[in-house]
């Protein structure tokens, strides 16, 4: 956590580096810093700096990388991050089946951040407590062994694309809370056959055992 900044090409050409961890201290990230590790798959960040997957502007630190995680915290294999006041859970690296997730976060509730467990290919069923408010953009996109979810009562939202490219997933349980659903968030979820939704929820409904979310007021798919 003392080190401020990394150097211009510092690890460029480290082609066995696999992992990286980012300490809370470190403003600056110098050209091409990583450039060339070929091999590095999963970087967690706790600078205040944005780190994403793909390109950007931070020494290539995130080109090659499987998973990239902002994070204040790890609890287990859970990581989070506290945004405005905000805690997201950001990220996770185990290889757990039957996701149990946390009841909560320090005693307080959560939401499931953007992309939090994309292309987790080791899930097969997940149940979200009480505790999470929402579910993050593409949060669980591409998870192609994902067969079933339990939403619990505590969400409110589902993000955009949140559940995209979950080929093998279906049955999905919605509660009670959930007052908003994102575009394309079951979108290429072609072996989704039992969709529920609970009856006490006021906006969306399942009636008759149809598979579908309806919206209740204008009777819409």
């Amino acid at each position: 956590k003392g080190v401020t900044s990394i150097g211009n090409y510092a690890f460029s050409g480290c082609d066995n580096l696999s992992s990286v961890t980012i300490g809370k201290g470190v403003t600056s990230i110098g050209e091409r810093a990583f450039y060339a590790c070929s091999k590095l798959d999963t970087v967690i960040n706790y600078s205040p700096l944005t780190l994403i997957k793909g390109y950007s502007d931070y020494g290539y630190v995130g080109y090659y990388a499987d998973k990239v995680i902002n994070a204040d915290e790890q609890v287990g294999d859970f990581f989070f991050k506290t945004i405005d006041g905000v805690h997201y859970l950001s990220g996770y690296l185990g290889k757990d089946k039957d996701l149990q997730l946390p009841e909560n976060y320090q005693g307080n509730s959560y939401a499931i951040g953007d992309k939090a467990f994309y292309d987790c290919d080791s899930l097969t069923s997940i149940v979200i407590p009480d505790a999470v408010t929402s579910i993050g953009g593409v949060a669980f996109c591409s998870c192609s062994n994902l067969s079933s979810v339990t939403i619990g009562k505590g969400v409110t939202s589902i993000g955009e694309g949140a559940f995209w490219d979950c080929g093998n997933l279906s049955s999905v349980t919605i509660g009670k809370g959930v007052t908003s659903i994102g575009d394309y968030a079951f979108c290429g979820c072609s072996n989704l056959t039992s969709i529920i939704v609970d009856e006490s929820n006021q906006m969306y409904d399942s009636r008759n055992n149809c598979n579908a979310i309806i919206e209740t007021s204008s009777n819409t798919l």
